[in-house]
């Protein structure tokens, strides 16, 4: 069995520790050579150093707290809600945000050795005392925590396992060998990775605004977006009271990460679709110039050329399908020829 397809069956059977997955990512990685790929894998894996780095998948939001409180002549409350407009509002960002920073494997074991659906982050000591939320009329708040579902936490490894399989089903479609391949040899251009990091792992598409043609290169939660891909980030993090409120190693106190983030393509209103889907008719024609195990390939990626240009679904679906093409037939004059006309219509750069 192929790496791609050991790594799809692992991604959808339940019996697969994440991190297990993670690390024949890592093997595939390296095959493929491809740095930003390698980069998640490893902060998965080992975990992430600060909130600016942690992907959204690992930050949970409007999280809720308790406590238990103390009164007068032995009155007492236990579980007592702590609603937070009570909350300094300095505080308030922080601690109704959780960051997940820890290693996946970690993730896995507050997983496994959850003793209910709920797991309990307490608030640190001197944070209490820093706090101390009147919320109970001549009541002490002596210890409290945040709450979040278990299953809430088990969709971060769900998402980074559904990210994986989008990976590697891309790239088995243009390149299905690519994981078979000595270390130093590219079954897949590095364009065509970038497009596909970036549109599965990433996802900036729907986290960035994207700037068509843009060649700058940036980084995204600690890893770097490719060089086609330029962005403006209007996130902004508030970095006042990043506090360590959990006793649970990795699990901080999160800030105001909202921001707002847009999905824009820029199309190119100037193409002509007309002549660019009589190129690719030219291309469907010299099919058969091009060696007989890339031809399926091509067959694919002209079919996901031709249907995105026609009604445009994902702008990394266009431009991997276009380099692969390129890839594929780049030693094939007329073939080749035919690719670059369609890119130069599209205002595609095909050579670095």
């Amino acid at each position: 069995m192929s790496l791609l397809r050991e790594i799809q069956e692992a991604t959808t059977n339940p019996d697969f520790k994440i991190s297990d997955i993670l690390r024949k990512c890592k093997i595939l990685a390296a095959r493929l050579d491809h740095k930003a790929f390698k980069d998640w894998v490893d902060q998965e894996l080992k975990g992430y150093q600060s909130i600016d780095t942690c992907p959204e998948y690992r930050v949970f939001r409007n999280v809720e707290s308790v406590g238990d409180f103390i009164g007068l002549f032995g009155s007492r409350i236990k579980n007592g809600p702590i609603p937070s407009l009570c909350l300094p509002e300095d505080f308030r960002e922080n601690l109704t945000t959780l960051c997940f920073l820890q290693s996946i494997s970690n993730i896995e074991s507050l997983i496994d050795n959850a003793s209910s659906t709920i797991l309990r982050l307490p608030w640190s000591a001197n944070l209490i005392m820093l706090i101390q939320p009147e919320v109970y009329e001549n009541m002490v708040c002596v210890t409290a925590w945040r709450m979040v579902g278990v299953n809430a936490v088990v969709g971060i490894i769900d998402t980074i396992k559904t990210r994986i399989l989008e990976f590697v089903l891309e790239i088995e479609r243009i390149a299905p060998n690519a994981g078979e391949v000595k270390l130093g040899q590219k079954a897949v251009p590095e364009k065509v990775v970038n497009q596909i990091f970036n549109e599965c792992i990433l996802q900036v598409n729907n986290e960035f605004q994207l700037n068509h043609n843009s060649k700058n290169i940036t980084s995204f939660k600690g890893v770097t977006v490719s060089e086609n891909y330029s962005t403006n980030i209007q996130a902004g993090r508030d970095a006042s009271g990043i506090i360590g409120g959990s006793d649970i190693n990795g699990v901080v106190a999160g800030g105001n990460i909202n921001g707002n983030l847009t999905n824009t393509f820029t199309q190119h209103t100037n193409s002509d679709i007309n002549e660019i889907i009589k190129l690719t008719e030219l291309l469907h024609q010299q099919l058969k110039s091009l060696p007989s195990d890339n031809q399926d390939v091509a067959v694919d990626s002209l079919e996901t050329l031709k249907s995105e240009i026609i009604t445009p679904t994902k702008p990394g679906r266009l431009k991997s399908a276009l380099f692969a093409l390129w890839s594929i037939g780049k030693d094939v004059a007329t073939f080749a020829n035919a690719v670059s006309a369609i890119a130069e219509r599209l205002g595609i750069n095909l050579i670095s």
